[in-house]
């Protein structure tokens, strides 16, 4: 089921080809300037995905509209783009994030990993804190989409585009 009440633009992922060793960061990637440190996107070492940095990058759509927006968008040539996954196992259950504590099963929920553990493995350390940096043009009153077209799980979610292409292939 789709939940048309939802609003916004969350993030997109693809397959990532290289695994990089966890260090629990975030790391910057796709600079806007040649060697700046402006970025565009963070790679996310816990989730081996990459989350573009303007949380609210499209606007407001419908879920359909989200969807094929995502999958079109090129950062810089990076394509292949997709909304995170609230059920990464396809299993059919989401794991609330915000009610147990365990990393390892909030990893089958992009969406609830980043606001719960962000690219770290302390629960409470990510979004949910109010710090959101470094990501930009967070909506913390509005809901934002997620890839899962059937959810059993409604949550406020604080998210941002996301791509599974580690730093290296940048």
């Amino acid at each position: 089921m789709k939940y048309h009440n939802l609003i916004g633009a969350l993030g997109a992922i693809l397959s990532t080809l290289i695994a990089l060793p966890a260090h629990a960061a975030l790391i910057g990637v796709l600079p806007t300037t040649s060697g700046g440190t402006d970025y565009q996107a963070y790679y996310d070492d816990q989730l081996d995905i990459t989350w573009t940095a303007n949380a609210n990058i499209n606007g407001f759509d419908t879920w359909d509209s989200q969807m094929a927006w995502a999958a079109s968008l090129d950062i810089d040539g990076v394509t292949g783009w997709r909304l995170p996954d609230m059920d990464v196992n396809g299993d059919g259950n989401v794991v609330d994030c915000g009610v147990i504590n365990d990393q390892a099963a909030c990893k089958d929920n992009e969406l609830g990993h980043l606001i719960v553990y962000g690219a770290g493995t302390v629960f409470g350390s990510g979004l949910i804190r109010g710090d959101t940096s470094p990501f930009s043009n967070v909506l913390s009153s509005e809901i934002y989409w997620s890839g899962t077209e059937s959810t059993t799980l409604l949550m406020p979610v604080c998210m941002i585009i996301c791509s599974g292409l580690n730093p290296a292939s940048f």
